[in-house]
């Protein structure tokens, strides 16, 4: 691969990995954590691309200098010095590249993140990647970026207790991007801080009841009564708090479930039983809307040596 100069000796990684003996079967890559870790952060100044692929790790990356085109599936994201891309996991992306530059690459499992139930907000609006820039909103760009360098910090310090420390700067993230997204929304307009909490706790029930009933997920009438809303007024709160309708939400839970279970043995159309569709035509059918590409095709893409 091509490269602009070397790496900084404050990059240089706590193993002897250097990034090129990733590992992609298919399309789908099996990340090389540190360690015993959930965690890989590396520096890139590579101005060749990275081809198509997915992983179960959710990934971010963080221009350091120069700019750096992704695309995630239908949408191209060109990246600006100190822009940051985070990339839902199991989602088809391809780095594009750039003719210099340099910039961060972090894969994190995030299993430990989404025990907690504020996590569930944001997971409904982490269907699509969350690109962060100081044009757009210079307050919490520049709060997430603070961040991402004492990660790096942490990270290549490795001192004792590196990753539960690291994992607290990404929960950080997340709930930085949580208060954001509920300060910005204006679901009960001078009812004051209770109203909004009752209502958040609503929500958060039931998108966690949802996530564990996936096969039989609740109609709207039905969530609208779980939540105690008439059913106009859940479809106006659901849209505030969670930033898509709920028959939105509920297709893309669906898909999202649907692509980690076609990374496993199942049968695509015991997938398809399983996140709720009545049959595999409006399973592919959905998918290929949401992705681009079959179940089946998906699937070719995600088999792994054994």
């Amino acid at each position: 691969m091509k490269a602009e100069e070397t790496t900084p000796v404050r990059y240089v990684q706590p193993d002897d990995w250097d990034g090129s003996d990733r590992r992609v079967n298919g399309d789908q890559e099996t990340v090389n954590y540190l360690g015993n870790s959930h965690i890989r952060l590396w520096y890139n100044n590579q101005t060749e691309g990275y081809p198509t692929h997915h992983h179960g790790a959710v990934e971010i990356i963080a221009c350091l200098k120069g700019d750096y085109t992704v695309s995630c599936q239908n949408q191209v994201y060109h990246l600006k010095e100190k822009d940051l891309l985070f990339i839902p996991p199991h989602m088809l992306h391809w780095l594009m590249g750039s003719t210099s530059g340099a910039r961060l690459i972090m894969l994190f499992d995030n299993t430990p993140v989404t025990a907690f139930a504020d996590y569930k907000l944001i997971s409904a609006r982490f269907i699509r990647p969350l690109h962060f820039s100081a044009s757009k909103d210079p307050v919490l760009h520049n709060e997430i970026w603070e961040d991402m360098n004492r990660i790096t910090d942490i990270y290549f310090r490795h001192e004792s207790m590196w990753e539960l420390n690291l994992y607290a700067r990404i929960l950080h993230i997340f709930a930085s991007f949580g208060r954001q997204t509920l300060a910005q929304s204006n679901p009960f307009p001078g009812q004051g801080r209770t109203a909004v909490q009752k209502g958040y706790d609503h929500f958060t029930k039931l998108l966690t009841y949802l996530e564990n009933n996936i096969q039989h997920c609740l109609s709207l009438e039905e969530a609208a009564e779980f939540t105690g809303y008439s059913k106009f007024h859940f479809s106006r709160l659901f849209k505030e708090y969670i930033g898509s309708t709920y028959y939105e939400y509920i297709q893309s839970l669906r898909i999202r479930t649907a692509k980690e279970l076609l990374a496993t043995d199942i049968s695509v159309t015991e997938v398809a039983y399983q996140t709720g569709f009545n049959d595999l035509a409006s399973f592919s059918r959905a998918f290929k809307n949401n992705t681009g590409i079959t179940p089946t095709k998906y699937r070719s893409l995600t088999i792994r040596e054994r």
